[in-house]
């Protein structure tokens, strides 16, 4: 897989893979990556799903940085929709670039900042609940209210909520005005952790400031205010269920 080339002085090892620059920590399988400390409990998630009449299947796991930018760059020009908070689609004619980088990073992260760069998060579906030529949104209309992973998701609420499941948890389930909840969407804390604390806003910038995404320039110059909306909460999320965020190590 090619990458984003950045001087090796500039990264070591960890804070490579933190940005999504290596796949040396991924392993893969039916071309969706995962990182290999991952794979064990997300097999006791899905065992439980099963036995609680779910077919929990992955639409998405490991994402590099230079897939990042493909899809941010397929949003800036206009090749792909971007949605309002209604999930309806913006006329990109009426906003300004900075309105553009915002209504983006509701949805989607800035590359180098999404946790899927690490391997440790997954965006989930039921399998089951929905036709095999079913076209997968990823909306929240999916997982709530009548929606056809609507009870998954809330066995998988409560799940998580038991002493003896596996740490996952929900980093984006709530709207603070920064990311859109995303009820589909899944982090492993135990590793996701060690991420988390390599991450830096610093070496974002000098990644940045090296890579070619479209608005580069914008995106820089408004850096600390797209931090403080959409970037900090989504590295450190602060909506975590109180019994995970005493990170069990037992994991």
């Amino acid at each position: 897989m090619k990458f984003m080339h950045i001087d090796e002085k500039l990264l070591d090892k960890r804070r490579t893979a933190t940005f999504g620059l290596t796949d040396d920590h991924i392993t893969w399988h039916n071309n969706i990556g995962l990182h290999s400390d991952v794979l064990k409990p997300l097999q006791q998630l899905v065992c439980a799903a099963h036995t609680a009449g779910f077919d929990l299947a992955l639409a998405s796991g490991f994402r590099s940085f230079d897939r990042q930018q493909f899809i941010w760059d397929a949003k800036i020009s206009g090749q792909r929709v971007i949605l309002d908070d209604n999930s309806c689609v913006l006329d990109l004619m009426s906003l300004s670039t900075l309105d553009k980088i915002n209504s983006i990073m509701r949805w989607s992260a800035l590359p180098g900042t999404s946790r899927h760069h690490w391997g440790t998060d997954i965006d989930i579906y039921d399998r089951a609940a929905v036709p095999e030529n079913y076209c997968l949104q990823l909306v929240a209309e999916e997982y709530t209210d009548n929606g056809p992973f609507s009870p998954m998701s809330r066995w998988l609420k409560d799940y998580l909520n038991k002493a003896d499941s596996p740490a996952f948890i929900f980093p984006y389930i709530n709207d603070s005005n920064g990311i859109m909840p995303e009820p589909w969407h899944l982090s492993y804390l135990p590793v996701a952790r060690q991420y988390q604390e390599t991450w830096s806003l610093k070496l974002l910038q000098d990644i940045l400031h090296k890579s070619d995404i479209l608005e580069k320039a914008m995106v820089l110059s408004t850096i600390d205010a797209l931090y403080e909306r959409f970037i900090k909460d989504s590295i450190n999320p602060t909506t975590v269920n109180s019994k995970l965020s005493e990170c069990r190590e037992d994991l």
